[in-house]
Protein backbone atom coordinates (compact mmCIF):
# COMPACT_ATOMS: atom_id res chain seq x y z
CA UNK A 1 0.00 0.00 0.00
CA UNK A 2 3.01 2.32 0.49
CA UNK A 3 4.50 1.51 -2.47
CA UNK A 4 1.67 1.00 -5.43
CA UNK A 5 3.83 0.63 -8.22
CA UNK A 6 4.70 -2.86 -6.78
CA UNK A 7 3.38 -5.68 -7.77
CA UNK A 8 3.02 -8.91 -6.16
CA UNK A 9 2.71 -12.42 -7.48
CA UNK A 10 2.82 -16.02 -5.86
CA UNK A 11 4.19 -18.74 -7.79
CA UNK A 12 3.88 -22.08 -5.76
CA UNK A 13 5.23 -25.45 -6.75
CA UNK A 14 2.81 -28.02 -5.49
CA UNK A 15 3.85 -31.97 -5.96
CA UNK A 16 -0.14 -33.11 -6.25
CA UNK A 17 1.38 -36.94 -5.14
CA UNK A 18 1.40 -35.50 -1.28
CA UNK A 19 -1.61 -34.32 -1.66
CA UNK A 20 -4.10 -35.43 0.98
CA UNK A 21 -8.51 -34.75 0.40
CA UNK A 22 -9.69 -32.10 3.00
CA UNK A 23 -12.56 -32.09 5.03
CA UNK A 24 -14.00 -29.11 2.99
CA UNK A 25 -13.87 -31.33 0.19
CA UNK A 26 -11.25 -31.67 -2.80
CA UNK A 27 -7.82 -31.38 -2.00
CA UNK A 28 -5.67 -29.59 0.38
CA UNK A 29 -3.99 -27.95 -3.07
CA UNK A 30 -7.48 -27.43 -3.96
CA UNK A 31 -8.43 -25.41 -1.26
CA UNK A 32 -5.08 -23.42 -1.44
CA UNK A 33 -5.76 -22.23 -5.24
CA UNK A 34 -9.45 -21.35 -4.27
CA UNK A 35 -8.38 -19.14 -1.47
CA UNK A 36 -5.87 -17.36 -3.53
CA UNK A 37 -7.92 -16.77 -6.17
CA UNK A 38 -10.49 -14.36 -3.35
CA UNK A 39 -6.67 -12.94 -2.73
CA UNK A 40 -5.84 -12.03 -6.21
CA UNK A 41 -6.93 -9.68 -8.64
CA UNK A 42 -5.78 -6.64 -7.15
CA UNK A 43 -5.99 -3.32 -9.32
CA UNK A 44 -6.22 0.49 -8.74
CA UNK A 45 -7.28 2.58 -6.97
CA UNK A 46 -8.35 -0.81 -4.77
CA UNK A 47 -5.32 -1.55 -2.23
CA UNK A 48 -6.63 -3.91 0.06
CA UNK A 49 -3.78 -4.84 2.24
CA UNK A 50 -3.19 -9.09 1.85
CA UNK A 51 -4.04 -8.84 -1.54
CA UNK A 52 -2.21 -9.87 -4.62
CA UNK A 53 -2.21 -8.85 -8.28
CA UNK A 54 -1.53 -12.59 -9.61
CA UNK A 55 -0.70 -16.17 -8.25
CA UNK A 56 -0.14 -19.48 -10.16
CA UNK A 57 -0.03 -23.03 -8.76
CA UNK A 58 2.36 -25.38 -10.76
CA UNK A 59 1.22 -28.44 -10.26
CA UNK A 60 3.81 -31.63 -10.39
CA UNK A 61 3.84 -35.17 -9.59
CA UNK A 62 6.87 -37.16 -8.68
CA UNK A 63 5.06 -40.72 -7.72
CA UNK A 64 6.71 -41.73 -10.51
CA UNK A 65 9.13 -39.52 -11.91
CA UNK A 66 9.03 -35.87 -12.42
CA UNK A 67 5.57 -35.03 -14.67
CA UNK A 68 4.10 -31.22 -14.97
CA UNK A 69 0.38 -31.11 -14.86
CA UNK A 70 -0.10 -27.13 -15.02
CA UNK A 71 -0.33 -25.81 -18.78
CA UNK A 72 2.04 -23.39 -19.59
CA UNK A 73 -0.80 -21.18 -20.39
CA UNK A 74 -1.53 -20.90 -16.65
CA UNK A 75 1.89 -19.74 -15.71
CA UNK A 76 2.04 -17.16 -18.42
CA UNK A 77 -0.92 -15.75 -17.56
CA UNK A 78 0.31 -14.56 -13.98
CA UNK A 79 3.11 -12.77 -15.76
CA UNK A 80 1.20 -11.67 -18.29
CA UNK A 81 -0.94 -10.07 -15.25
CA UNK A 82 1.45 -9.22 -13.28
CA UNK A 83 2.89 -7.07 -16.53
CA UNK A 84 0.12 -5.08 -17.09
CA UNK A 85 -0.12 -4.07 -13.41
CA UNK A 86 3.57 -2.78 -13.86
CA UNK A 87 2.72 -1.05 -16.88
CA UNK A 88 -0.40 1.02 -15.52
CA UNK A 89 1.72 1.95 -12.37
CA UNK A 90 4.64 2.41 -14.41
CA UNK A 91 3.99 4.90 -17.09
CA UNK A 92 7.67 6.01 -17.18
CA UNK A 93 9.13 2.53 -17.59
CA UNK A 94 7.19 2.30 -21.29
CA UNK A 95 9.76 3.65 -24.73
CA UNK A 96 8.35 7.12 -25.43
CA UNK A 97 7.59 8.12 -28.73
CA UNK A 98 10.03 10.41 -30.67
Amino acid sequence: MYSPEVVVGYLMVFDVSHDLPARQGGTWCDILEQRLFRLAGRKGPAWSVGTIESFAIIRVDFSSGPRLLTSEGDILRMFDELAIQVKERNPSLLPRDT
